[in-house]
């Protein structure tokens, strides 16, 4: 007899004799416990008609003491009554005696599906058990718990309690559980009885499938415990679970004669053949002991035959144990389906799916490196890494929870805190379409073309080893998208392990929001072309009456190579989410403190993706120079067109040097670097700053021409009136050169055009200037908070540092610096305490505040005409 019928023919009937021994001593009116230990609900083969119940008696102190006599009484819920209502007899092995325990089960049948019945257990002695409820199985749907490696011992914690109760929170409804692995740490039954005592209250509703815990005699144990069939060695402990649309094959993988493994794949043959043309809608699932594809991956003769026996019999998932900590295979065929497209969703024809729940009850394990290496890897999900205090704690132990229907069956592994480790679907459909991979590009910075009505540019950096393919952008507005090609630029000297890449948007309508996302390909560690995706991405044009607006100023970002996530990043990130509003920024040069690829990464790296949106419009420092003239570099990393270029073209060897009009307001961004072969930008020629003068000169009569009535804004890193470098008089060239030619070229070049404000950076230290008129000679205006910049002069202002590196405060007096209005004077040992300026631009003024990172306001001037 096959084990499912022999679970079948164990059905409830009432034993006279065993009757008549109860009618002579009543059960007592209250449940007293004494004498029964805990009563499980095990598996049967059909669990919509049919309930199975085991139970043991106390060990005795000689295996010759007489042991009582016991049964099982139930009835459908609401009218039952334990002492009054009918009796199963308790069947075989009621007879049997292992270790002075006597071990009694009975099961139900005839039942109806979806139905709730009460019973209790009764001993000759008038002993009962509390009165419990269960429900036979729905035929539509069900949802299983799943648990692995008990381990239970009796001088460790063993958290299995704190699990089980987690899960039952979490899932209210499910009253199966599988449990795989090892259940006691030894053969010993203290150690099993240990366990089923510790389930006691969740055993009143879950229904138990337990793997065998071993091989041999060693099963005996397991047999009784959960009245489970096994034959002739034990080692055959296999049987059959019908529950809704799920078939549970539990098996015995702890086999090691030939004869047990040809009786095992025998065995599964029949189960599914059984199934007939339910097979169709039937999920097979299989629960083995050991691990076929876990923490380790078995060759054995045992793991291909049984394999073999799952694939071609259509399993689709199986439940494993040994591994100790979560994990799940890539869909196993003749071999694992490395690369499965899809994370999330399995097809059962692509193959079995193997997955280990983790320790239910000890220690969770490391998984190993050579399960998870993008080279040797056959798991596509895992445990994290933890620490040995996490993998010893028991919130960090994990089940997994399976919920079938008739169309698909969904597994979700949990930790006992709540943590979602996983969570997928196996359905019938066809082989999912490969989700894109997640592309996060590096450096992703926009910023304006010549008019920001209708231009755009888009620019970010990948590594060139990744060997990118068909790098594209796909963006648009109101739902509908194109896809357009990039320019593709090899960096070179200190970013030569990158690739530049940009897209300049054309043609756009004036306050419209776009968005946008980058795609592109590349081989895996196992030379396949996977595709990748960007996060989406959005700007907004300006508009045609964009009316007011505000910006956001930094200056100097520089740092330590590895500290500018930490400094500029956060500067970065709290200026703009105090800022939402803000229609652009700008940064006055010194981006990076050296030209070597660190700093490059440090500064794209803090970046990240907060300039995806709010464009971003630079002008280049002293430092931002070096190896291959780290201008020209960033030229490529911001590529920036200039208004009034045919009029008015860009000098030759000023790269990022360029002006743009926003509504009512015109910036210009000057590089004042030299182009001398140096590189360094430690000086000034003052021939090439007279030729940037003059093209400033250009760039606003031009724009005038058009509209006379917009204010002037200029952007440049070394102020010609700032702090130590720009010297201390107006003749002295300052410690780094230039200052004075500076002074000569530009001063009377803006006075005459009616520049109305310079933001500037270079010296670390906030410094607002007094209005300054540079005519035939310098005059200062007065020192308040509201600045003419027709009558008064023009304000030369530098918002400190946006990165860590600080200066000491600089001296200034009536002989000293006499065009220093305000000084924040701040030490140096508070470098977190960096700036940023808001500038806000109306008809009427201009309005600038200074903030440190604290959100405290540092200065605010206002100016108007």
């Amino acid at each position: 007899m096959t084990a499912p019928n022999r679970l079948a023919a164990l059905v409830g009937i009432v034993a006279v004799a065993l009757a008549a021994t109860f009618a002579t001593a009543a059960p007592t009116a209250q449940a007293d416990t004494a004498g029964i230990s805990t009563v499980t609900r095990v598996a049967v083969a059909d669990a919509s008609t049919s309930a199975g119940f085991a139970w043991h008696t106390d060990r005795t102190s000689s295996s010759s003491d007489p042991q009582p006599v016991t049964g099982l009484a139930w009835g459908p819920t609401g009218s039952f009554n334990c002492a009054q209502s009918t009796l199963a007899s308790a069947t075989a092995p009621t007879t049997t005696v292992y270790d002075r325990i006597t071990y009694s089960q009975v099961t139900l049948t005839g039942l109806q599906p979806g139905t709730y019945y009460s019973y209790c257990v009764i001993l000759s002695t008038g002993v009962r058990t509390p009165v419990t409820t269960f429900k036979t199985a729905a035929q539509s749907s069900t949802t299983m718990l799943a648990f692995a490696d008990v381990n239970w011992r009796s001088t460790v914690d063993n958290h299995v309690p704190e699990t089980l109760a987690a899960a039952q929170a979490a899932y209210p409804k499910a009253d199966f559980a599988v449990l795989t692995g090892t259940l006691a740490s030894s053969s010993d039954t203290t150690h099993a009885f240990g366990f089923l005592n510790a389930i006691a209250t969740a055993s009143q509703r879950l229904t138990w499938a337990p793997t065998a815990h071993t091989s041999g005699s060693s099963n005996r144990y397991y047999q009784y415990g959960f009245a489970l069939p096994t034959t002739g060695t034990y080692d055959l402990a296999n049987y059959a679970v019908r529950r809704g649309p799920v078939l549970l094959l539990v098996v015995n993988t702890r086999l090691t004669a030939t004869a047990n493994i040809d009786a095992t794949v025998s065995w599964i043959n029949q189960q599914v053949n059984a199934l007939g043309s339910a097979k169709a809608t039937t999920w097979v699932v299989a629960a083995i002991p050991t691990e076929f594809y876990g923490n380790t991956s078995t060759t054995s003769t045992l793991r291909t035959r049984v394999h073999e026996a799952f694939r071609a019999n259509g399993v689709a998932l199986v439940l494993q144990g040994g591994t100790k900590a979560y994990t799940r295979s890539f869909p196993v065929a003749a071999t694992p389906y490395f690369d499965y497209p899809s994370p999330e969703r399995v097809a059962t024809k692509d193959g079995v799916v193997y997955v280990t729940p983790g320790a239910s009850g000890i220690e969770q394990a490391t998984v190993s490196s050579s399960a998870t290496t993008a080279t040797t890897a056959w798991l596509q999900a895992w445990t994290p890494e933890m620490t040995s205090s996490e993998r010893s704690a028991a919130a960090k132990k994990s089940y997994s929870a399976i919920t079938a229907t008739a169309a698909y069956l969904t597994l979700t592994a949990r930790q006992a805190d709540g943590t979602v480790l996983d969570e997928f679907t196996i359905d019938r459909q066809a082989t999912p379409t490969a989700d894109p991979q997640r592309l996060q590009p590096f450096g992703l910075n926009n910023g304006f073309g010549a008019d920001p009505q209708t231009e755009r540019v888009i620019t970010w950096v990948m590594k060139t080893s990744d060997k990118w393919s068909d790098v594209s952008i796909t963006w648009g507005t109101d739902g509908r998208e194109r896809k357009s090609e990039v320019v593709r630029t090899v960096l070179k000297s200190d970013l030569s392990a990158y690739t530049a890449y940009t897209f300049n948007a054309r043609g756009l309508q004036p306050g419209a929001t776009y968005t946008y996302y980058i795609t592109g390909k590349k081989a895996n560690a196992r030379g396949l072309t996977q595709t990748y995706e960007s996060p989406h991405y959005s700007f907004t044009t300006e508009a045609a009456d964009a009316g007011a607006f505000s910006f956001i100023d930094f200056a100097d970002s520089q740092g330590s190579s590895s500290t500018y996530d930490e400094y500029w990043g956060n500067t970065l990130r709290t200026a703009l989410a105090r800022n939402p509003e803000a229609a652009f920024a700008t940064h006055t040069g010194d981006i990076i403190d050296s030209t070597s690829t660190s700093h490059y990464e440090g500064w794209l790296g803090a970046i990240g993706t907060s300039l995806s949106s709010v464009a971003f419009n630079p002008v280049l420092g002293n430092h931002d120079y070096g190896a291959e003239r780290g201008a020209g570099l960033y030229a490529k990393v911001f590529e920036r067109a200039s208004a009034h270029s045919a009029q008015c073209p860009v000098p030759s060897g000023f790269p990022l040097t360029y002006a743009h009009a926003y509504s009512n307001a015109l910036l210009v961004y000057l590089n004042t670097n030299p182009s001398d072969s140096s590189g360094t930008g430690s000086s000034v020629k003052l021939a090439e700053e007279v030729q940037l003068a003059n093209w400033v000169q250009c760039v606003v009569t031009a724009d005038r021409q058009t509209h006379p009535d917009r204010w002037v804004i200029v952007l440049m890193h070394k102020s010609p009136f700032g702090g130590k470098h720009a010297g201390t008089t107006l003749t002295d060239q300052g410690d780094l050169g230039g200052a004075a030619y500076l002074r000569q070229a530009f001063g009377p070049v803006f006075t005459s055009l009616g520049v109305d404000l310079v933001l500037a950076g270079h010296d670390h230290n906030l410094i607002r200037s007094y209005p300054i008129r540079y005519t035939s000679s310098v005059a200062y205006g007065h020192s308040g908070d509201t600045v003419s910049s027709s009558a008064d002069g023009l304000v030369y202002f530098i918002p400190r540092n946006s990165g860590e590196k600080t200066y000491s405060p600089t001296s200034y007096s009536a002989t000293v610096r006499p065009w220093i209005n305000k000084l924040w004077n701040i030490s140096t040992s508070t470098p977190e305490l960096t700036v940023y300026a808001v500038v806000t631009v109306s008809d009427q003024s201009i309005r600038v505040v200074a903030y440190s990172v604290d959100g405290v306001v540092r200065d605010s001037f206002t100016v108007v005409r």
